[in-house]
């Protein structure tokens, strides 16, 4: 789940206009049950937020899987690029997936207040499932190119513009208002702890059935990598199961605002004249631009780092992945 702005950075302005939906979709057994559940985790005392969280807990661990397998993949199958090399192979990637999320995160942060929240997450985990099997099945067949992988970076990236709005716009119809918080809370907590589980276990099953392969079929190097690989992506796809399942399984009522008048472009020039009035809206996302462009760019070069300059392969560049995750959860 390449991968997403936090849940931690929820757009808030919608709170109002959903709020009086949100109460109605909180059952009342769930708040009859509020005693049993720790302060830490009070959200989880609402069901339709624990089938969401559950399902996320396992997408996010395939999707940090997959994240660690193409770029040691794009790694591996740049080392023989006289031209380009690995370097500028990696930027490419990570440029083409971000492109879309800068392009069409606004208008999917529209979008997020037009639709119906929960069919509109089934379809986006749907269309991830089909990039995540397209990987794996290019991958298994020792088809992939290394030109293949920016495009399939751009078709995610193009989908999580509008998944990512609407996955943290969805929170507010699953919690009443005052567990808002804590579910936010457990959203960042879920994302940077599986950032340390799907890296460790990508790592490890880069270094080891790749070895596994070497050993017992003495298939190339670049093969090997690719069948490792395409374990990887067939594991995140079968990983987006989960968030499915709970989608299906979640009882609130419909979302979709189909009778606004305003267009899409109004309504997003509306917010940016919002933004623009509130100066420390502005400089919040401001840093957080800042910090994204200079400050995270370093984990686009890491299989580089792990197997040219460290030298410790797959699985130390999942351990330096991991590594990250436990910062960011401390």
């Amino acid at each position: 789940m390449q991968l997403t702005v936090p849940d931690d950075q929820v757009q808030t302005e919608s709170i109002d206009s959903s709020a009086s939906t949100s109460e109605h979709a909180i059952s009342e057994s769930a708040q009859r049950d509020e005693r049993r559940w720790p302060q830490t985790f009070r959200a989880l005392r609402h069901r339709n937020y624990r089938l969401f969280w559950t399902g996320q807990l396992v997408s996010l661990t395939g999707t940090w899987m997959q994240s660690v397998a193409q770029g040691w993949l794009v790694y591996s199958l740049a080392k023989s690029d006289p031209v380009f090399g690995p370097a500028l192979w990696l930027g490419l990637t990570s440029f083409f997936f971000s492109l879309p999320v800068m392009l069409f995160s606004l208008v999917g942060g529209v979008v997020a207040d037009r639709v119906d929240r929960r069919k509109f997450l089934l379809f986006t985990q749907a269309a991830s499932l089909v990039q995540a099997l397209t990987y794996g099945i290019l991958a298994v067949t020792g088809t992939i190119q290394i030109w293949q992988i920016p495009m399939l970076a751009f078709f995610l990236g193009t989908i999580q513009a509008f998944d990512t709005p609407v996955r943290q716009a969805i929170v507010l119809q699953l919690v009443s208002r005052e567990d808002l918080m804590n579910a936010i809370a457990l959203n960042s907590s879920a994302f940077n702890s599986t950032r340390i589980i799907g890296p460790g276990i990508a790592g490890l099953l880069l270094g080891s059935f790749a070895a596994w392969l070497h050993s017992g079929f003495g298939v190339s190097e670049e093969l090997e990598t690719k069948m490792a690989a395409a374990l990887c992506f067939f594991l995140n796809a079968l990983s987006y199961i989960g968030p499915m399942a709970g989608l299906s399984l979640i009882r609130i009522e419909s979302s979709k605002n189909g009778k606004s008048r305003d267009s899409v472009w109004r309504s997003l020039r509306e917010g940016l004249m919002y933004v623009r009035a509130h100066p420390a809206i502005l400089g919040i996302l401001s840093l957080v631009g800042v910090s994204s462009i200079f400050g995270f760019s370093y984990i686009t070069l890491l299989p580089l780092f792990a197997g040219k300059v460290l030298n410790v392969g797959p699985q130390g560049y999942g351990l330096l992945m991991a590594g990250a995750g436990v910062g960011a959860l401390s």
